[in-house]
């Protein structure tokens, strides 16, 4: 049978970790191959994996203990080390949720630099970076946390120079119903009008 090692980082998540062992477990037993689970916990301090949820699910593997967080690329990257050592691996899988971050990363990063929806972009920005913060890093987020809710302030003189000068007055906004693609802007005999001024 062939090896395949998984490589998961986990952080104040005890519960997952164990679902995921049950969940690997069942998989292994319906396909032809060995799995050997290497969880790194990135300096977990309340939830840590438990090594109980591995021999409970009756599943080769350990658990990699830092004694700080390092970050979630930095946790991926020792437990890929320590596949890498593995004999007769086979294949090397990462259990990585971060998918759904790296798209919202390039779609604030889009709207920002294009200037589409600026106010929202700045807003899904601050949202993640406050996450980031709250799961405990630091780095440069303070910093970046500032900038964003100074552009959420601000959305509407950063619309000047991007696109928003041409998607806002199109699409409308909450408090604007007239002169907007939705509703345009009504014209009164005699060169009048009651939409944007």
């Amino acid at each position: 049978m062939s090896l395949v090692a998984i490589v998961t980082p986990v952080y104040e998540d005890q519960e997952s970790f164990a679902e995921l062992c049950k969940r690997l477990a069942a998989a292994e037993r319906a396909a032809s191959v060995r799995f050997h689970v290497i969880a790194v916990d990135d300096g977990s301090l309340g939830a840590p994996p438990k090594a109980s949820a591995l021999s409970d699910a009756q599943i080769a593997g350990e658990i990699l203990r830092l004694a700080r967080n390092v970050g979630h690329q930095g946790a991926i990257a020792i437990g890929l080390a320590r596949a890498a050592a593995l004999k007769d691996l086979a294949a090397c899988v990462v259990m990585d949720p971060a998918k759904l971050v790296a798209y919202g990363e390039v779609l604030v990063g889009l709207g920002l630099i294009v200037g589409a929806l600026v106010g929202v972009a700045a807003f899904f920005g601050t949202l993640m970076n406050f996450s980031f913060m709250l799961a405990g890093t630091t780095s440069t987020n303070p910093v970046l946390f500032g900038l964003a809710v100074f552009l959420v302030l601000a959305w509407k003189v950063a619309g000047y120079w991007g696109l928003d000068r041409y998607l806002l007055p199109a699409l409308g906004t909450p408090w604007q119903k007239e002169g907007t693609a939705l509703a345009p802007e009504a014209v009164i005999p005699g060169g009048l009008s009651t939409g944007r001024r």
